[in-house]
């Protein structure tokens, strides 16, 4: 029984290339799944920061809103109501810019309490 030298070496370098191969395919798929799920991550906190943004948008109106139209018993300047319609437009939300623009044609008191109503409730909404 002679032993090759050739032999065992090939063997034992097979073995070690093979194990090597194992560890790094082990490491290219815990790379890829940790890739997907930190991904996933971003995302969701991606919308939570959007979700804060536009809710502080919807706060920077009604603090706006409530200083330049309910706190005063003046008539609303130009500027004021640019910045509001501004303000108002920045919040990017259809069913307040509606809203808005019924509010803003409103032409008895009546109207213009019951659509300040609505709009506030709107808002308020919202920001729950």
């Amino acid at each position: 029984m002679s032993i090759n030298l050739f032999e065992i070496f090939s063997r034992q370098k097979k073995l070690i290339l093979t194990l090597v191969f194992v560890f790094l395919l082990f490491g290219v798929i815990s790379f890829g799944a940790r890739c997907y799920f930190l991904d996933a991550e971003v995302k969701a906190l991606n919308q939570q920061l959007e979700n804060r943004n536009g809710k502080a948008k919807i706060v920077s109106f009604l603090n706006l809103f409530i200083e330049k139209v309910l706190q005063t018993s003046e008539d609303i300047s130009f500027e004021d109501r640019l910045k509001l319609e501004n303000a108002v437009r920045d919040i990017n939300d259809p069913e307040i810019l509606s809203l808005w623009e019924a509010f803003t044609k409103a032409e008895t008191a009546e109207q213009v309490q019951v659509l300040c109503k609505n709009l506030l409730e709107a808002l308020a909404k919202k920001l729950l």
